[in-house]
């Protein structure tokens, strides 16, 4: 039983890994905001939607990660992680280093964290490539910057997964460390 964290600055391909591992039989496990849902999005695939009331009253014991970003709430309920868990041998989340370390405590014997290390340039390129506007951009880049997103999580234990090539070879150096 795993369940597979995938870090990285945008751009670094956690997405697109994460869309792979789907079609190998990996499921994602499905985060929770407090954000508005953007057009497109649903509940239950994208995020699940939900109001800061409810966060903030529910019991810590039901939420195996939390953070805080642009003044709203991302997480986890503990009941995606068991519920999906009993249905599947591997599973994976998209987080970053604050999330990966919070699922390090809750599941230690369970979580393999692989950070995707990018550079600026290849982030710029893939962002730009997907539409992101200059100003998003500049505004992830500077994030990343001043995060650990560009240079490793500190305190945790992970996988470098060198996301500046190929996406497939992204995905073959991941599945070998299974």
């Amino acid at each position: 039983m795993s369940i597979i964290v995938l870090i990285g600055a945008s751009g670094s391909g956690k997405s697109t890994i994460g869309h792979i591992l789907e079609e190998e039989g990996i499921p994602q496990l499905i985060s929770f905001t407090t954000r508005e849902m953007r057009v497109g999005e649903k509940h239950g695939v994208d995020y699940y939607f939900v109001d800061k009331k409810t966060v903030e009253d529910i019991d810590s014991e039901l939420i195996s990660e939390i953070s805080e970003y642009n003044g709203n709430y991302y997480g986890l309920f503990t009941s995606e992680v068991l519920d999906k868990l009993n249905d599947y041998e591997d599973v994976y989340f998209i987080s970053n280093s604050d999330g990966a370390r919070q699922l390090v405590e809750m599941y230690p014997d369970d979580v393999k964290c692989f950070w995707l290390s990018i550079n600026i340039d290849e982030m710029a390129n893939r962002m730009k490539k997907r539409g992101d506007s200059n100003d998003n951009i500049l505004s992830r880049i500077t994030h990343a910057m001043t995060t650990d997103e560009l240079f490793g999580p500190e305190g945790l234990d992970y996988e470098i997964i060198d996301a500046n090539g190929q996406i497939d070879m992204v995905f073959r150096q991941i599945k070998d460390k299974l």
